[in-house]
Formats: structure tokens, C-alpha cells, sequence
């Protein structure tokens, strides 16, 4: 039951992430972990809010899996697995405030943003992969000889991972990885940043035709 927990405010938490890049609040508090230099206080403007709202659901969730790692130590019959892979959680909750950081601190440089992303799926899917051996003792369940099925899920996985890293690079390439546009930006990848972007995009999405950008990047030069 704890896992499950677990599960669910990390999930959240990617979910909240989200709403920190789409409302273009990457940079909604100036400093960390206060969102002020100097105040302890939280501003009342809209990008603050959600930025330090995602602060503290983050900061709560690490007493959660810290609770988690804990009760796994306690369980009887002690299971070595199901201890080592809890232990992970808090830890990566100590990374992913870390990271969340160095973001702040770098401007949204793309190569924190993008570590800062994917230690939260790496997370959501150690959590998912606590409750399933929770459920089942060690032998318990006999391994598939369905040979395709292994394979066809191994090969899923991958191609997941692959959408998932190509996902990351096209939304930190471009020029607006989170912060809005009185703020200041970093930059993004070199030479031409609209130029890589472009190629990592069709990486992600090959079913989208070239000229899809093309004609944005022209409308937007023209305005």
C-alpha cells in the first residue's frame, strides 16, 4: 500500500513538472530552494506559484518514499530486493532536487532540464517496479515461455526509452525550454539551435512532414 502511494504522488509529480513547462514558469523563482533571493515569503504571481507549488510537492514526496525504504527494512520476512530497490526512491528525490537546482541556477540549461525529466520517469518506473515485487514472493510466479512475448515487451521498452530521451531533447533544443519571455533564456544547442531542433523533432515524430516547420519557422520570422 505504501508503494502504491508511492506510485501515485510520483506520477504527480511528473505531472506538475509538466505544468511548470507548459505555463512557461521553468524560471517562475529566481533562487532555490527559496523562490526569492533573500525572502522567505512566496510571491502571489501565477509562474511563482507553480514553481514552488512543484518545490513542495517534491520536498513532500521524499518523506513518502523515505516512509517507503523504511518499511521495507521493517518487513518481515526481510527481502534484500525489496530494500535495495526502496532505497532507491529517497535517493533519487535527493538527485532530483539537485538537478532542479543546477536548472534554476543554469537558466534552464537543456542538459539539466533534460537529466532533471528523466530521473522522474527513472523513478516512476523503480516505484511501479516495487509494487510488482511486493505482490509476488521470490519463485512465486514461473517465468513465461512465451518467447515472443518476452522479446516483443523487451523491444517496446526500448522503443520507449528511445521516445522518451527524443521527447526530452525536442522540447529542451528549442529556444524556450521552460522560461517565459521577459526572462532570460540559455542557450540552446549549437550551431543553430532552430536547426536542431528541427532534426531532433523528426527523430521523436518521423510521420511529420518537414514543411510543418519550415512554414512556422517563416510565419515566426515574419512576425
Amino acid at each position: 500500500k505504501i508503494a502504491i502511494v508511492s506510485v501515485a504522488l510520483l506520477t504527480l509529480i511528473i505531472a506538475t513538472g509538466a505544468a511548470v513547462r507548459l505555463s512557461d514558469s521553468g524560471l517562475g523563482c529566481e533562487s532555490w530552494p527559496n523562490c526569492k533571493p533573500g525572502q522567505l515569503t512566496v510571491p502571489t504571481d501565477m509562474h511563482s506559484l507553480v514553481e514552488f507549488g512543484n518545490r513542495v510537492l517534491s520536498a513532500s514526496i521524499g518523506f513518502v518514499v523515505l516512509f517507503a525504504a523504511i518499511a521495507a527494512m521493517r518487513r518481515r520476512p526481510y527481502r534484500r530486493d525489496l530494500v535495495l530497490l526502496a532505497w532507491t526512491l529517497p535517493a533519487g528525490v535527493v538527485v532530483q532536487g539537485a538537478l532542479g537546482a543546477m536548472s534554476v541556477k543554469s537558466d534552464l540549461g537543456y542538459g539539466w532540464v533534460m537529466a532533471h525529466f528523466a530521473v522522474s520517469m527513472v523513478l516512476a518506473v523503480f516505484s511501479m517496479l516495487l509494487i510488482w515485487r511486493a505482490l509476488h514472493a521470490p519463485g512465486e510466479r514461473p517465468r513465461s515461455d512465451d518467447r515472443l512475448a518476452v522479446w516483443s515487451i523487451r523491444g517496446l521498452l526500448v522503443l520507449t526509452a528511445a521516445a522518451w530521451i527524443s521527447g526530452m531533447g525536442a522540447t529542451a533544443a528549442g529556444p524556450h525550454a521552460g522560461g517565459h519571455a521577459d526572462q532570460a533564456v540559455s542557450p540552446r544547442w549549437e550551431p543553430q539551435a532552430s536547426g536542431s531542433l528541427e532534426w531532433v523533432v523528426h527523430r521523436h515524430g518521423r510521420e511529420q512532414p518537414p514543411t510543418r516547420l519550415r512554414v512556422v519557422r517563416e510565419r515566426d520570422d515574419i512576425l
